[in-house]
C-alpha cells in the first residue's frame, strides 16, 4: 500500500515538473521568438497576447482543480490504510504546487474587466485553500485537533468556492 502511494505522490510530484518547465519553457520560447521577430517586424497584436494569456491562466486554473482532486483521492485511499504519514506527505506536496499555482495565477495580466474580475477571485480562493492546507499540516505538526479542524474547514469552503468559478470561467 505504501509503494502505491508513493508512486501516485511521485508521479504527481513529477507530472507537477514536467508541466511548470514545459510552461516556462513555452513561456521562454515565445520570449525568444517575440525578441528575433521583434527584429524584423511589428509588435504582436495586444489581442493574441490576451488571448495566450488567457490560454495559460486556463491551464493554470485547472492544474490548481487537478491538485485539489488528486489530493482529495488520495487522501481518501490514505483513510482506507490510515496512512497518516503518506497522508501528510500528500498535503505538503499539494500544499507547495498550489502555492506556484496561484503565484502564476496571480501574476496573469488582463485588460477585459471580467477577466481581471474571475482572476482576482480565484486568486484569492486559492490563496484561502492554500492557508487552509498550511494550517492543517501545522495542526497536524503541533497535535492541535482545533487548528486542523480550522484548516480543514477552511480548505472544504475554498474548494466549493474554487469548483464554482472554474466552471464560470468555462463558461466565458
Amino acid at each position: 500500500m505504501k509503494s502505491m502511494m508513493f508512486y501516485i505522490l511521485y508521479t504527481i510530484a513529477l507530472s507537477f515538473v514536467l508541466y511548470t518547465i514545459f510552461t516556462n519553457n513555452q513561456v521562454s520560447k515565445s520570449i525568444n521568438s517575440s525578441e528575433s521577430i521583434s527584429n524584423r517586424t511589428e509588435q504582436p497584436s495586444p489581442v493574441k497576447s490576451e488571448q495566450n494569456d488567457l490560454s495559460e491562466f486556463t491551464r493554470d486554473v485547472q492544474m490548481a482543480g487537478q491538485i485539489m482532486r488528486e489530493l482529495d483521492y488520495l487522501l481518501e485511499e490514505m483513510a482506507k490504510g490510515d496512512d497518516l504519514e503518506s497522508a501528510i506527505d500528500a498535503m505538503s506536496i499539494a500544499h507547495e504546487e498550489a502555492l506556484i499555482v496561484v503565484e502564476k495565477i496571480s501574476n496573469s495580466t488582463f485588460s477585459e474587466p471580467k477577466l481581471l474580475a474571475i482572476q482576482k477571485k480565484i486568486t484569492i480562493v486559492l490563496t484561502e485553500y492554500t492557508e487552509g492546507l498550511g494550517l492543517l499540516l501545522e495542526g497536524f505538526e503541533h497535535g492541535d485537533g482545533e487548528q486542523m479542524q480550522e484548516g480543514y474547514q477552511e480548505t472544504i469552503k475554498s474548494k466549493e468556492k474554487f469548483f464554482e468559478l472554474e466552471t464560470s470561467l468555462k463558461d466565458l
